[in-house]
């Protein structure tokens, strides 16, 4: 093998092996910064997991104190539609929260 095995490629870096169409240094830069990429969205993946973890028992804990709350008195709305029962606004509170539980 005569002469020098690096030659020039585009962005100006010398390379080898010799024919090769790709720049060694620029690959390892650019495989560098995707790992660093890469690390980053791998964080944000398990900040948004223990996120929905904790918003999932939030809503599970939201859930069961609403269902506590609900009681089987049917809505009596007077002329204003204030609900008698329940001593709500329109609209009732409690018909509101067996939407919300689809009861």
């Amino acid at each position: 093998m005569s002469g020098n095995p690096f030659f020039w490629v585009k962005c100006g870096h010398a390379t080898q092996p010799e024919g090769s169409h790709e720049c060694h240094v620029c690959l390892r830069a650019e495989n560098a910064a995707l790992k660093e990429k890469l690390k980053v969205e791998m964080a944000t993946v398990g900040v948004l997991e223990l996120a929905g973890k904790d918003l999932n028992e939030k809503y599970t804990k939201l859930r069961e104190a609403l269902e506590n709350m609900l009681d089987n008195e049917a809505c009596d709305l007077d002329h204003d539609g204030f609900c008698q029962s329940h001593a709500s606004s329109s609209p009732c509170v409690m018909a509101e929260a067996r939407k919300l539980l689809h009861k």
